[in-house]
């Protein structure tokens, strides 16, 4: 319910918006204002205003209004930095082989696969292979690598053992050629 001192105020305010002769008409018929005081009239309403931000518009205590997908907010709280925490990061490893040339390159402890598969390929390149292509990419695991008489075997599993004795079994060999485990590291 609105009093009648609340129906001038918002009176008052709403004839901002009219032109010069209409306010001047406006006022002179309600007796609210003479000559002197129009010019005072912007401040009227201010007590009448009120600073409220637009539906689904957040400010939560800041002085602006906010989208509701403001980065860094969430349901009008400001979203604190999460610390960094303590967890286990994947290692890449990768092996690269010029089957005509018998050369190889290898690539450990690696933060992604496609900087494993380029290490290894450049290890390869530097040992004189001219056709060398990335044959096994692995992640947190072992590989072991076995040449049989005229081709080769590379085998990843959980351990070293296990990879060692898929690629040895598939050669026909007692030794592998190469051998490597990639851990994940623990991050701070």
């Amino acid at each position: 319910m609105l009093l009648r001192s609340d129906n001038a105020r918002l009176f008052r305010c709403a004839l901002i918006g009219l032109s010069g002769a209409e306010l001047q008409t406006g006022l002179a018929d309600r007796r609210w204002a003479d000559e002197t005081n129009t010019r005072h009239l912007p401040f009227l309403c201010a007590d009448a205003v009120l600073a409220q931000c637009p539906a689904g518009i957040l400010s939560a205590g800041n002085p602006q209004c906010l989208p509701p997908d403001a980065p860094g907010w969430k349901r009008g709280v400001p979203v604190a930095q999460e610390a960094q925490r303590p967890h286990w990061s994947s290692r890449w490893g990768a092996i690269a082989v010029d089957g005509l040339n018998s050369m190889v390159g290898t690539a450990a402890t690696q933060k992604t696969q496609a900087a494993a598969e380029r290490e290894a390929m450049r290890g390869c390149t530097i040992k004189g292979g001219r056709d060398c292509k990335v044959s096994l990419a692995y992640r947190d695991r072992c590989v072991a690598l076995a040449w049989g008489a005229d081709f080769y075997i590379a085998a990843s599993a959980i351990d070293a053992d296990e990879a060692s004795a898929v690629a040895l079994r598939g050669c026909g060999r007692s030794t592998t050629d190469y051998s490597e485990c990639v851990r994940p590291e623990w991050q701070r």
